[in-house]
This record gives structure tokens, sequence and C-alpha cells, in this order.
């Protein structure tokens, strides 16, 4: 008895690796999440050799963006506060990632991957005194004295790290999961009034001073944690 359990058990230790790498060329699309980042579908393709490469397109739901402006506000303290702020700038963001990596074992499934992201906040409206409780300046005197809302978009670039696993299911179906983050390279802001200005010089240099103060924010502080999970086919 104790005989044959031995030989099974040596039996599945001897496939385990098999599930680890199928050899030759794999195309799996995914879907899946980068939670903090966004809910994303894309593809990964491996070479024999277990070089990596993924690209991905996908959007920030709103619970994501309400997560970083919890780290904004929580972790550096600001003087006043800015999630707000961002948290009315922007709608749905929208988010492309591209990563290389590398698989360094072919009996397991540990990778290790880097690349750059391209995220687009679409712009919506934003009342200007979200904008002056964060960046300390006020409306120009001559848009004062009424509601005025202003249009805010950015474009930020990031460098995104990953860690994690994979394991090749039967059937051809494919799960990863894994650790990583999103760091801010750099940011490029516009903010624009939704109103006719009474003074449109006075108005542009508070618009250029807020967005420049969006900028700083993005590049110096915004970075967040990322839990990846996601499900693909081979092909």
């Amino acid at each position: 008895m104790r005989a044959r359990v031995a030989i099974a058990m040596s039996a599945l230790v001897a496939a385990a690796p098999a599930r680890a790498d199928v050899g030759g060329w794999q195309i799996v699309p995914t879907v899946g999440t980068d939670a903090l980042l966004d809910v994303e579908a894309g593809v990964v393709v491996e070479a024999p050799f277990r070089l990596r490469i993924s690209t991905a397109v996908g959007v920030m739901p709103h619970p994501y963006v309400e997560g970083i402006v919890d780290i904004l506000d929580d972790v550096h303290h600001f003087k006043t506060p800015v999630g707000p702020l961002i948290d009315q700038a922007v709608s749905t963001p929208f988010v492309w990632r591209t990563m290389v990596g590398y698989r360094p074992w072919r009996a397991h499934g540990f990778y290790a991957m880097v690349g750059y992201g391209l995220i687009a906040l679409g712009g919506t409206g934003t009342p200007a005194q979200a904008l002056d409780a964060a960046d300390g300046q006020m409306l120009p005197p001559s848009d004062a004295g009424a509601f005025r809302e202003l249009t805010a978009s950015s474009t930020l670039q990031t460098l995104d790290v990953e860690f994690g696993w994979r394991w090749l299911l039967p059937h051809g179906f494919v799960v990863q999961a894994g650790l990583g983050g999103v760091f801010t390279l750099a940011a490029s802001s516009t903010i624009v009034p939704d109103y006719v200005p009474k003074d449109p010089q006075s108005t542009a240099m508070y618009t250029s001073e807020a967005a420049a103060y969006l900028d700083h924010i993005y590049t110096k502080y915004v970075y967040s944690p990322t839990i990846v999970v996601a499900v693909g086919y081979r092909l």
C-alpha cells in the first residue's frame, strides 16, 4: 500500500512541471483586474525561452479612484485635501499598458514584468471651489460671485512593475495572480473654463497654475500598489 502511495505521489510531482511549461510559443488572451488600477483585457505572448510580452487596455472603476484618493490624503497629510479635487476632476479613466518580463524557471510559474503605462483622465465639470481649496489659488475676481465649473483632463505616464505566478489549467485555461506597483513618471494636465471669462487673461493664468499644481501632485504623490488577478486561454 505504501509503495502504491509513493508511486502515486511521484507521478504527481513529475506531472507538476508540465503545468508550468507547455513548450513553444504561447499566446494567451486575458481578462482580469489590477486592483486600484484598472479592469482590463489584454494578451500575453511568451516565447519558447520564456521571455514574456503583454499589452492590455482597461478602465479604472470609480472605487479604484477612491482608493488612490484615500492613499493621497491619508498617507501624505496635505494641508488641504487634494483627493476631492482629483475625484471630481476625472471621469472613468482609460488605461493602456505594455510590459516585458521573464519567467526564469521552466518548471515553475513565477514571472517578473516591468513596463510603461498611459492613463488618460477624462475631464468632467470641476467646481472652481475644489481647485481653490486644493492649491490655494483663487478664481480671478472678475469670475467670482457665481458658481463656476472648469473641465480638467490629464494624461499620466507610468512605470509599472509586477511579480506573479501563473498556473496552466486543463483545456487551455490559464490563471495569473501577483503583486505590483504603478508609479507616475510624468503628467500633462489642461484646465479650461466651462463659461465665458470676463477677464480671459487672468483666467488663463489661474487655470495654468492649477494645471501645473495637478501635474505636481500626480508626479510626486500618485503611486499605488496593485493586486493582479487574471484568467486567460491559450490559443
